[in-house]
């Protein structure tokens, strides 16, 4: 990949190819936008080829670098919505680092947990509680999905 910066815009050289199929020469252009800082001097943002909005990164789409948005990505917690499950599991996982845990484990693993040195006890004990009551609802979401599934399995026509 090659780079050219000027003229409040950047230039880009790359090959690429989609799927395995047969290598293309690109050359894309894009504009950088500049903004004020609270203190002086200025900002330099790209600007996205395909909406023209300020970004800081551009990602390589299909086959052009563009936004976050453009590229359709979104973060992980979006994606769980509605999955109460998974959103407990990511749950349990961010109070586990807390507690200084690197083992991996989800709703089903056993949660007795030593307090890690220099915690403060109120902090565990908070912790904990957390920890216990995330792991209960997420435990208890997935009975009622088992439940479901269970009742639609016999609903189901024999075969």
């Amino acid at each position: 990949m090659c780079t050219h910066v000027g003229d409040g815009r950047v230039c880009l050289v790359y090959s690429h190819r989609f799927n395995g199929g047969s290598w293309k020469e690109v050359h894309e252009e894009v504009r950088i936008a500049y903004t004020a800082c609270g203190y002086g001097g200025q900002r330099p943002w790209f600007l996205c080829p395909k909406c023209e909005h300020r970004a800081a990164i551009l990602y390589l789409g299909s086959s052009l670098f563009l936004c976050r948005e453009c590229c359709g990505l979104t973060y992980t917690s979006r994606q769980e919505s509605g999955n109460i499950p998974k959103q407990m599991a990511r749950k349990m996982e961010r109070i586990k680092y807390k507690l200084s845990i690197q083992e991996p484990g989800g709703l089903l693993t056993d949660m007795r947990i030593d307090k890690p040195k220099g915690m403060h006890w109120r902090t565990y004990t908070r912790l904990m509680k957390e920890l216990e009551e995330v792991r209960t609802t997420g435990l208890k979401s997935m009975a009622a999905c088992l439940n479901l599934l269970h009742d639609r399995l016999q609903k189901a026509p024999k075969r």
